[in-house]
C-alpha cells in the first residue's frame, strides 16, 4: 500500500505547491488504502500484512465468486456506495479494488 501512497505523494509534490493541505491529502489516501486492505483481510480471513496489491482470485483460493460478493458487500457497507455489475467485474486484485472504489467515491462527489 505504501507504493500507492508514494505515487500520489509524487503527484502532489510535482505541482510545486506541497504544503499542509498536501499532507492531509496524503494521509487520507493512506487511510483509504489501509481501510481497503483491512476489508480484504477481514473478508478472506487473512493477516493484514499478507494483503498485497496483487492479492486477488489468481493467488487466493478463497477469493471465489462467493468471496467476491462478500468483499463487495463489505466495501459497499463501509463506504456507503453501491457498485454496478461492470464495476464488480473489474475487481480482480487489491489494486483494482482501490481504483474502482476511488472512482466511485469521486463520482459521488460530483
Amino acid at each position: 500500500m505504501k507504493n500507492i501512497c508514494f505515487l500520489y505523494l509524487v503527484r502532489i509534490e510535482s505541482n510545486q505547491n506541497f504544503h499542509q493541505t498536501s499532507l492531509v491529502i496524503w494521509r487520507s489516501i493512506l487511510e483509504f488504502a489501509e481501510k481497503i486492505k483491512s476489508i480484504i483481510a477481514e473478508s478472506f480471513d487473512l493477516p493484514y500484512d499478507e494483503v498485497k496489491l496483487d492479492t486477488g482470485p489468481s493467488n487466493l483460493v478463497s477469493w471465489d465468486s462467493f468471496g467476491q460478493m462478500d468483499l463487495v458487500l463489505n466495501v459497499e457497507k463501509e463506504f456507503d456506495i453501491i457498485l454496478e455489475f461492470d464495476e464488480i467485474f473489474k475487481i480482480v486484485s487489491t489494486q483494482t479494488l482501490l481504483e474502482v472504489v476511488e472512482n466511485k467515491l469521486n463520482e459521488s462527489r460530483k
